[in-house]
């Protein structure tokens, strides 16, 4: 009796094991494929219906950084030197700390506020769109070589055209050699380029048009590229520091 119920037992436990390896055996790679990739867009909608969002790529030197992003009270604008410079919304002000001395801050210079922020090709400068106050709008620039003084170099005094202004979208872009500054003054509904002195002693009207102007980026020294609808639709165009060879580029 026990030599019979144990064979039984042997032939019903090799059976599950068989049923197993069957079931096992009948297993679609294809279908596993497809509901892993089903399981991930679900996680993925999960996250983005739940506020999750990527980290983007950070833009090179000399490229303008929006600051609309962020809502914090800080907003840090670069390193020299070992000292940090960074942006009090509420005081309005620009700190510089110094990692050496960690219980000092030195107030650098007062801005309303600060839309975008573009360091030099030689990291030693930095330019900041400020559009808080409509009399103390337009593009700033801090030296950290020096006192780290605040320039605003966007003035009529300089030469900027009276009626212009700034906003939080016009566009600005650093000369190669760090000595000046392009960028889009808005009048009216209408937009112009033009390109400041990094001290802020000289401003230069580049173009008449009175159109839509995007994006600009200086090609070499003495060219600015930049991107305008006065033709009737977007085309990019080439013109040189001066103001002088305007021409289209495709």
């Amino acid at each position: 009796m026990n030599t019979k119920g144990t064979t039984r037992q042997e032939r019903d436990e090799t059976k599950g094991a068989l049923v197993g390896s069957t079931w096992v055996s009948r297993i679609n790679p294809v279908s596993v494929v497809v509901y892993l990739l089903l399981t991930g867009v679900v996680i993925l909608v999960i996250w983005r219906v739940t506020g999750y969002q990527p980290l983007q790529p950070v833009p090179g030197a000399g490229a303008a950084i929006s600051t609309h992003q962020f809502s914090r009270t800080y907003v840090l604008l670069g390193v020299y030197q070992g000292k940090v410079y960074f942006f009090d919304r509420q005081a309005e002000s620009i700190f510089e700390y110094d990692s050496s001395r960690s219980t000092e801050q030195k107030q650098v210079g007062s801005v309303p506020s600060i839309e975008a922020v573009s360091p030099s090709p030689q990291m030693d400068k930095i330019a900041l769109l400020s559009a808080g106050r409509k009399e103390q709008t337009g593009v700033y620039v801090l030296d950290l070589r020096g006192l780290a003084d605040l320039v605003l170099i966007t003035t009529q005094e300089a030469g900027l055209t009276p009626g212009y202004t700034l906003r939080s979208e016009s566009d600005m872009s650093w000369s190669p050699d760090s000595q000046h500054v392009a960028f889009v003054a808005y009048k009216d509904d209408q937009s112009d380029l033009f390109v400041a002195q990094s001290d802020g002693k000289g401003v230069q009207r580049l173009t008449y048009h009175g159109a839509n102007i995007g994006s600009v980026v200086w090609v070499d020294q003495q060219t600015l590229a930049f991107v305008s609808d006065w033709e009737g639709q977007d085309m990019m165009y080439l013109i040189e520091r001066d103001g002088g060879n305007l021409r289209r580029a495709r």
